[in-house]
C-alpha cells in the first residue's frame, strides 16, 4: 500500500509537470481569451502584458484598435509632435468592435483621468470583412470565467500554469526585445509592434489578394453601430479629445471589397459617420478622419522586384504611413491632407466619397491583371451588406 501511495504521488507529479510543461512551451503567457480562436492563439502574450504595462507610467494618450494600429501608430512619433504627452499603444491584433468598448472602459478605470487625455480610435474594428462564416465566442469548458480587458479569463490548470511562468517570461522577453545586440522580439514596452517597420514585397501581391478573396462576409449590422455609439458615450468625459480614424488599405484590397460586396465601403462608412455626426458630445472633443480612400499612398504601385514604401502587407500600413497620418492630424495649424479627409458634415463627406469611388473604379480597371490572377480562389459565401444587416455580430480578423 505504501508503494502504491508513492507511485500515485510520483505519477501525479509527472502528469502535472507534463501539463505545465506543455502549456509553457506552447503558449506560456496568455490567459486572456480573445473574441475568436485565431486571435487568441496569435495575441495571447499581448493580452496579458498590455494591461500590466499600461499602469506602469502616467500615460495620457492612448491608441485603441487592431494590428493595423499596433504596428502602424508609433507612440514615439506622437510624443515628438506633442509636448507633455506620454503615449501608450493599447491596440491588439484581432481587436473587435466590442473589445474597443471594453478597452476604452478599462483605460478610463485604470489611469488618472483628471488631466487632459487623448484617444486615437481606429475604425477598422467596425468595418473589417470576415474570413469565417461564424466567429466563435463560446466558453471552452465548464470552469468559472470572468470578463476582464480583452476578454474572458478561464480558471483551470492551464491558467495557473501560464500564470506561474508568465512574470519571469515577461521580463525575460522584454529584455531580449530591447537588446542592443540583436533584438529577438518585435515589440516595445509602449505597446508598439516593430513589424510596422517591415516592407511588403511586390511579388507577394497576388498571394495576398487570394487570401482576401476568401473572405466570407462583409457586414455592418446594427449591433456594431450601437457599440460605436457606446464607445463614444464611454469616452465623452471632461478634458478628453478623441480622434476616430478610418485606417488605410491598399487599393488592391479595396478592390476586393468592391468585388465581393459592391458598395460596402461607401455604405458602411456612411452609416458610421452618420452616427458620429448625430452624436453631440457633452464633455469631450470628437474628431473623425478618413484615410480609407483612393489616395496616393493607397494607390502605390508595387512591382514584383520592389518593396512597398507604405505597407507591410496589402491591409497593414507601415509605421511611416502612420507617422504621416499623425503629422497631418496633430501638427500645429489647420488640417491639410492629400491623403485623407476630416469629416465635418455628411453632405461634404458624401461628395468626397462620390469622387473617391470614381478614383477607385479607375484604379481597379487599370489593374485587372492582378485580380484575374486570383480567379482560382474560393469566394464562396461572399454576400452583399444589404442582405446581412440583421445578422448576428461577428468577431474581427486581424
Amino acid at each position: 500500500m505504501k508503494k502504491f501511495g508513492i507511485w500515485i504521488v510520483v505519477m501525479s507529479a509527472i502528469l502535472s509537470a507534463g501539463v505545465i510543461g506543455y502549456t509553457y512551451s506552447t503558449n506560456p503567457y496568455s490567459y486572456f481569451h480573445a473574441n475568436y480562436d485565431d486571435a487568441y492563439e496569435l495575441t495571447g502574450y499581448w493580452r496579458l502584458v498590455k494591461p500590466k504595462w499600461l499602469k506602469e507610467k502616467g500615460y495620457n494618450t492612448f491608441v485603441i484598435g487592431s494590428s493595423r494600429s499596433q504596428s502602424g501608430f508609433n507612440p514615439d512619433t506622437y510624443d515628438e509632435l506633442n509636448d507633455n504627452s506620454l503615449t501608450y499603444n493599447m491596440a491588439l491584433p484581432g481587436m473587435g468592435y466590442y473589445e474597443v468598448l471594453e478597452t476604452a472602459e478599462y483605460i478610463t478605470k485604470s489611469v488618472d483621468m483628471d488631466g487632459p487625455m487623448t484617444f486615437i480610435v481606429a475604425m477598422d474594428a467596425y468595418l473589417m470583412p470576415m474570413n469565417k462564416a461564424k466567429a466563435r465566442n463560446e466558453q471552452v469548458s465548464w470552469t468559472p470565467k470572468r470578463y476582464d480587458v480583452f476578454g474572458k479569463i478561464e480558471y483551470n490548470i492551464e491558467f495557473w500554469a501560464k500564470l506561474l511562468f508568465s512574470r519571469a517570461a515577461i521580463e525575460d522577453g522584454h529584455a531580449k526585445s530591447t537588446s542592443t545586440k540583436k533584438p529577438q522580439l518585435k515589440w516595445q514596452k509602449n505597446g508598439f509592434s516593430r513589424v510596422g517597420f517591415n516592407k511588403f514585397r511586390g511579388d507577394k501581391v497576388v498571394r495576398d489578394l487570394k487570401k482576401w478573396r476568401k473572405r466570407k462576409r462583409f457586414i455592418l449590422g446594427d449591433q456594431k453601430v450601437d457599440y460605436f455609439r457606446q464607445t463614444m458615450e464611454m469616452l465623452d468625459r471632461p478634458n478628453v479629445t478623441v480622434h476616430f480614424v478610418h485606417l488605410p488599405f491598399h487599393n488592391f484590397v479595396q478592390g476586393i471589397f468592391e468585388e465581393l460586396s459592391p458598395g460596402y465601403q461607401t455604405r458602411a462608412k456612411t452609416k458610421l459617420v452618420q452616427q458620429f455626426v448625430d452624436y453631440t458630445p457633452q464633455h469631450a472633443t470628437f474628431e473623425m478622419y478618413d484615410y480609407f480612400t483612393c489616395n496616393e499612398y493607397n494607390s502605390e504601385e508595387i512591382p514584383a522586384d520592389t518593396r512597398s514604401e507604405y505597407f507591410r502587407d496589402l491591409s497593414h500600413m507601415r509605421a511611416i504611413y502612420g507617422d504621416q497620418i499623425m503629422k497631418e492630424i496633430f501638427s500645429d495649424g489647420p488640417y491639410r491632407s492629400d491623403l485623407g479627409v476630416k469629416i465635418e458634415t455628411m453632405e461634404a463627406y458624401k461628395a468626397y466619397l462620390k469622387k473617391d469611388k470614381v478614383c477607385l473604379g479607375r484604379w481597379i480597371s487599370e489593374h485587372k491583371a492582378y485580380y484575374e490572377a486570383t480567379d482560382d480562389s474560393d469566394i464562396e459565401g461572399a454576400v452583399d451588406i444589404a442582405d446581412e444587416e440583421e445578422d448576428d455580430e461577428l468577431g474581427l480578423d486581424f
